[in-house]
């Protein structure tokens, strides 16, 4: 594809399933973020929904994540400390790995 600022910054980057497991894994073992760090970005800033780089679920669930899209490309990276899980989504529909982050959310949520 040709360069345009659709493509920099969060469009520009590709990752896989596997690589996000990899990251996750890195974060839970310290390689990436010290637990003071990983309690910072988890920490509400400026609003209930997000931390430093991370959103927060405002539901209760304890889920953070993060998000991103490109048209015809979204995905889903939740963290789940509670239950020492975490669930890559990556969707070719619109809006597809978002819905599945809501349903999960919710599914914490009547726990």
């Amino acid at each position: 594809m040709e360069w345009t600022w659709l493509r920099a910054g969060a469009g520009g980057m590709f990752s896989t399933a596997q690589d996000l497991l990899r990251l996750h894994n890195a974060i839970d073992n310290g390689e990436v973020l010290t637990p003071e760090q990983l309690e910072l970005v988890t920490t509400p800033v400026l609003s209930k929904s997000y931390g430093l780089g991370w959103r927060l679920s405002d539901t209760g669930s304890g889920v953070h994540y993060h998000d991103g899209s490109f048209p015809g490309f979204n995905a889903e990276f939740m963290r789940l400390p509670q239950h020492d899980g975490v669930l890559v989504v990556l969707s070719n529909q619109d809006g597809g790995a978002r819905r599945i982050r809501i349903a999960i959310t919710a599914a914490f949520d009547e726990e």
